[in-house]
């Protein structure tokens, strides 16, 4: 199986490969994935940074004004139920995107011939 950041990085250049090989492989989505994928695990790290931030407030307000520890908590629940949905969603465009991989055929060296199947390759 290719590696993710393999393909993404060099995402032209490995269906300029594959088109050498003869493959008609539709990877339309493939990038509008990655793109999503980077979206979601930067929001996601984002909303758990804000979460452990919440966190530290309701551990310095704990001792001081616990009727304030109430609200705190209800945004903590809100940030904790948006991120269980970004990684939800995240977790789905990963299985997309392995999916993707799984059906990507090896890239073919430099050095290949063009074609489709062996009949053109050069004799030696």
């Amino acid at each position: 199986m290719l590696d993710l950041k393999d393909v993404a990085k060099n995402f032209d250049q490995v269906l300029a490969r594959l088109k050498t090989r003869g493959s008609a492989l539709e990877l339309g989505p493939f990038q509008d994935w990655v793109a999503q994928r980077r979206d979601l695990i930067q929001a996601s790290e984002a909303l758990a940074a804000q979460r452990n931030q919440i966190n530290e407030e309701i551990k310095a307000k704990a001792q001081n004004d616990p009727s304030a520890v109430e609200a705190i908590r209800g945004r903590m629940k809100e940030l904790s139920a948006q991120l269980k949905d970004k990684e939800t969603h995240l977790k789905e465009v990963e299985d997309l995107l392995q999916k993707a991989l799984y059906d990507i055929p090896n890239v073919p060296h430099e050095s290949v011939p063009v074609g489709a199947s062996a009949d053109d390759n050069v004799v030696v």
